[in-house]
């Protein structure tokens, strides 16, 4: 933190300890149950299974999501350059 500028004191609210669904944001989207399917790590992975995940990301599933940048590898890793 910067020492030459006015110390403000950062509070952040507590969690509100919701799950919101993007359905609830973004009209013509409708909820629906979806059940994932498991896969052996190795399907995913081959023989180097990665050690360290995300909290989102299981060894036996696919993600949900995908992520754009340059940093950083994984299997749902879309660069910028691609």
């Amino acid at each position: 933190m910067r020492n030459d500028l006015e110390k403000n004191e950062i509070k952040f609210p507590q969690p509100l300890g919701l799950k919101p669904k993007l359905y609830e944001f973004v009209r013509g989207i409708k909820p629906c149950e979806i059940t994932k399917k498991k896969f052996h790590p190795e399907v995913l992975f081959g023989e180097k299974v990665p050690v360290s995940r995300g909290r989102f990301q299981k060894n036996d599933e696919l993600n949900d999501f995908f992520t754009f940048g340059d940093i950083r590898d994984g299997h749902t890793k879309i660069h910028s350059q691609e």
